[in-house]
């Protein structure tokens, strides 16, 4: 404890955060903030010195300048490490006007308008095939668009669906989509071989999951082997037999599976080979590596080893000449990134495949 000149009321709002309320001026609040964040360094110090890391970070807010209600400064309160990117200290007035702040504060009201009122939009992102030189698959991706805030970053809004219970219905609304996308547009004129669709844990958790996809297929008419269900490592954390039992009717329904993010998990070959999987999807983290020369060893024997047991292999994330060069030499199948093409809209991405699969 410190003793201060200032009237002050501390109060722990939650475990990690130390709250303190006084009435004086901006300046002495200043002054308490940069006092707190100076005491919290030291009173770390010996934990850090046991290898324990810390992040004291201190948000200065001014009521009712910043923030009007208590309902605003608890909200603030619990997103602000969030929104302020690492900042060390902050100030409220930096934070409260700008859309991240009222993406967060408002995300689970964003979240039920989007599920309610259809404000979820599938995106597709094309797979460039090396060996046949043309897009024969793409990625379906999630969007939200809201009348209010516009685009919501996926970064924001899936761990948010995740955490408050919107994401089977996202992930319904996406396969709902995607199996009205291949029924309305020919596959084969597009030369679209498949579509993959993520699958999240709780969606592999459901026991109505093969029904669902199954009165899905119904609807559309749509082959299975037109879509492309893809799970990720997080998946191989959690598999408990009820994922297992969901993995196997899929597949004999006619449907196959991808391993998406390979590589920022622990997923080692005996948890790959547990699930018939006929892609493995590796994660931008390890094509950013490759700048060094352990990264660039690293990727090309994972692709070599994932190729040696069956695999086929797509590369996510690629951004330059550069890099697609790189897994050229390297003999991928397949890359997925940006040099080829942002993820499309549906009307834009059929243009797209027309276009850059059209046959002389």
């Amino acid at each position: 404890p410190w003793k201060h000149p200032y009237r002050a009321e501390i109060y722990y709002e939650r475990p990690g955060d130390l709250c303190l309320i006084t009435a004086e001026d901006e300046s002495g609040t200043e002054t308490i903030g940069e006092r707190l964040f100076s005491e919290a360094g030291k009173s770390l110090e010996g934990y850090e010195a046991r290898g324990v890391r810390f992040e004291p970070r201190v948000c200065l807010i001014r009521c009712p300048e910043d923030l009007q209600t208590a309902e605003d400064n608890i909200a603030l309160g619990h997103k602000f490490q969030i929104i302020a990117k690492g900042a060390q200290s902050v100030r409220a007035s930096d934070l409260v006007h700008t859309k991240d702040f009222a993406v967060e504060v408002h995300i689970e009201d964003i979240l039920d308008r989007a599920i309610r009122d259809e404000h979820i939009e599938v995106f597709y992102q094309p797979i460039y095939d090396l060996h046949s030189e043309s897009f024969h698959s793409a990625e379906a991706l999630a969007r939200i668009i809201d009348p209010e805030y516009g685009p919501i970053s996926p970064g924001v809004f899936i761990p948010a669906a995740e955490k408050q219970g919107f994401i089977i219905p996202i992930g319904d609304a996406v396969l709902e989509q995607v199996f009205r996308f291949l029924a309305k547009n020919d596959p084969d004129a597009l030369g679209l071989n498949y579509v993959d669709v993520n699958l999240s844990v709780a969606q592999c958790m459901e026991r109505s999951l093969p029904e669902k996809i199954g009165a899905l297929q119904k609807k559309y008419g749509v082959d299975p082997s037109r879509i492309m269900l893809e799970i990720t490592e997080t998946i191989f954390e959690n598999i408990i037999d009820v994922m297992l039992e969901n993995v196997s009717k899929l597949i004999d329904m006619g449907y196959s599976f991808a391993l998406d993010d390979y590589g920022i998990g622990y997923s080692s070959i005996q948890r790959i080979n547990h699930i018939p999987l006929k892609i493995v999807k590796i994660d931008k983290s390890m094509l950013d590596a490759v700048s060094s020369e352990n990264g660039k060893t690293i990727l090309e024997h994972t692709v070599r080893m994932m190729q040696s047991i069956g695999k086929q292999i797509v590369v996510e994330g690629a951004e330059t000449a550069d890099e697609v060069a790189l897994l050229q030499d390297m003999h991928c199948e397949c890359i997925q990134g940006f040099y080829y093409s942002y993820p499309l809209p549906a009307d834009r991405f059929t243009r797209f495949m027309e276009r850059m699969n059209a046959k002389e």
